[in-house]
């Protein structure tokens, strides 16, 4: 089977995307969506080394371990910082289980193509489909941060979305 670099990226982006709003979730620490955007491209690049193999030094527990607590630190900052980092872990945790036991217990490994490289489990999806999720996903998240602001109104949870294609907006 054949692995694009470019999807991935995207995968992994999506992921840990979901990854950190879910971990501020939990801790109780809001993330700025650049923060969001810039943690999990970081993680999202870090991930998609794992195929080269004169780099797999880089997927050992300590260098992981760091990483990760590298990462959380830049996105959550120094306060509650143990709380923020445990949550991470944590959801990092439930979210490998969950397509751990997909791909063990359905047809999901088959039909996704998934393949298994230094702990990190590659999905096979289409570039398009994965940036389609991730605005999707990035719309769902800003939409639950707003619907749990106190003071709820509409007003909150109107969306503004601009696109430009070939010179129009939209």
């Amino acid at each position: 089977m054949t692995v694009y670099i470019d999807s991935l990226f995207m995968t992994n982006f999506f992921m840990d995307s979901v990854i950190f709003f879910i971990s501020g979730i939990i801790s109780a620490h809001r993330l700025s969506a650049l923060r969001t955007l810039g943690v999990s491209a970081f993680s999202a690049l870090y991930g998609s080394l794992m195929f080269f193999p004169k780099l797999n030094f880089l997927y050992g527990v300590i260098l992981k371990i760091t990483v990760s607590s590298l990462l959380v630190f830049v996105a959550f900052g120094k306060s509650r910082y143990i709380k923020s980092l445990i949550s991470f872990w944590l959801t990092c945790a439930a979210a490998g289980g969950i397509v751990l036991a997909l791909s063990l217990f359905t047809d999901f490994g088959m039909v996704m193509h998934t393949i298994t490289s230094n702990g990190v489990v590659y999905l096979n999806i289409s570039p398009i489909i994965s940036i389609i999720g991730s605005i999707f996903l990035y719309i769902l998240m800003e939409l639950y941060r707003r619907m749990n602001i106190k003071n709820f109104s509409t007003s909150r949870i109107r969306l503004k979305l601009k696109v430009s294609y070939i010179g129009r907006e939209y």
